[in-house]
């Protein structure tokens, strides 16, 4: 069985066998080399001690949004137009650029085009922001760290779920 992208439908098949031999092992922090969407870390307990990490900045930057920001993110396509979406490739002035780059992008491709449809019915930066509110309150807690799973300093007492970005 071979699942790409988010592991959010997967996560509570795997996650119970994971915790289950963490705390028989009495491990007391999880790390994420590789937290992409945070789908996999906002579902482990808060009796872990949570470490998300990533090299992409403006993925760091997206989930710290998320995490401490929820509020503040742009509530609907009126209130964030396609406009502003194209103004973030010319600046880092938008506070938020790392979440409106990925959340509001077409597919979650980093910047990879105004999220669309071919009608233009939907309004997704109103889903992105109900979905940012619903995961804000899971990421309370981790810890976020920009850094490459090389330098990456861990404990000896810790479980490391990787699950690396995909080659092409």
């Amino acid at each position: 069985m071979k699942y790409m992208g988010s592991k959010n439908r997967i996560a509570r098949f795997i996650l119970p066998m994971m915790i289950k031999e963490a705390n028989e092992k009495g491990i007391t922090t999880w790390v994420e080399p590789f937290v992409g969407g945070g789908n996999m870390i906002d579902k482990v307990p808060n009796s872990f001690r949570r470490i998300g990490a990533d090299i992409n900045p403006y993925l760091i930057q997206a989930l710290v949004s998320i995490r401490d920001c929820a509020n503040e993110l742009p509530k609907n396509n009126k209130e964030f137009t396609e406009v502003n979406y194209n103004e973030l490739r010319k600046n880092d002035n938008y506070k938020h650029k790392g979440y409106a780059g990925f959340a509001l992008s077409y597919g979650g491709k980093w910047l990879g085009g105004w999220c669309r449809d071919g009608l233009n019915k939907r309004d997704y930066v109103t889903e992105s922001y109900k979905n940012a509110q619903k995961q804000t309150t899971k990421l309370q807690g981790v810890e976020f760290i920009n850094k490459s799973y090389l330098d990456l300093e861990l404990s000896g007492n810790s479980l490391i779920y990787c699950d690396p970005p995909y080659e092409g």
